[in-house]
């Protein structure tokens, strides 16, 4: 017997940020999954300038924080679980179709650790079911390199889940950290 066939995902180019709705919270109540632990938390957003910071609360205490700059032209990841990226890294380059890469170089900052990296951003068109959804996403895949003082460097994939009119409902950075929609 043949497997069911795969739903595809026909998504239309997005040509500006407020189609994907990337300024506003998707959700309040989320789960942090760190290295395997599900930890309930509150997401929040505070926007300074270009700057969309997206907070994650769990018993009245930060735990994490991502960063991005929004421009109507890209969408670029500034910060994430205690890393930082000089310059940012664009994730959206606005018209966005699925199916686009480009490459990144700079520098990562991990605590007082700064290393050369670089990087390869590549979308698709990806069904996803979460709590909320399901969604029709433009998944971004950002395949990291990063100079870790061996013969050879060390990679890490971080993967962002964006949702028309409902901005980035899922991300994962590595297996160390995942975010999305609390499954209550």
């Amino acid at each position: 017997m043949d497997p069911p066939p795969v739903p595809t995902v026909n998504l239309s180019p997005i040509h500006d940020p407020a189609e994907l709705k990337l300024d506003q919270v998707p959700y309040t109540k989320a789960d942090l999954i760190l290295a395997g632990t599900r930890i309930p938390v509150k997401l929040s957003l505070k926007r300074n300038g270009t700057e969309l910071h997206f907070l994650l609360w769990a018993s009245e205490q930060q735990v994490e924080e991502e960063v991005y700059d929004l421009t109507p032209a890209q969408l670029a990841l500034i910060n994430a679980s205690g890393e930082a990226f000089s310059p940012p890294i664009p994730l959206l380059m606005f018209p966005l179709s699925p199916g686009r890469e480009w490459d990144w170089s700079g520098t990562m900052m991990s605590g007082p650790t700064k290393r050369l990296a670089t990087g390869t951003i590549q979308t698709q068109a990806a069904n996803l079911n979460i709590v909320g959804g399901p969604y029709e996403t433009v998944l971004v895949k950002l395949k990291l390199s990063m100079d870790g003082g061996g013969a050879t460097p060390a990679e890490r994939e971080l993967s962002f889940w964006f949702a028309r009119g409902a901005g980035l409902v899922k991300r994962e950075f590595g297996s160390s950290s995942t975010r999305e929609p609390a499954s209550e």
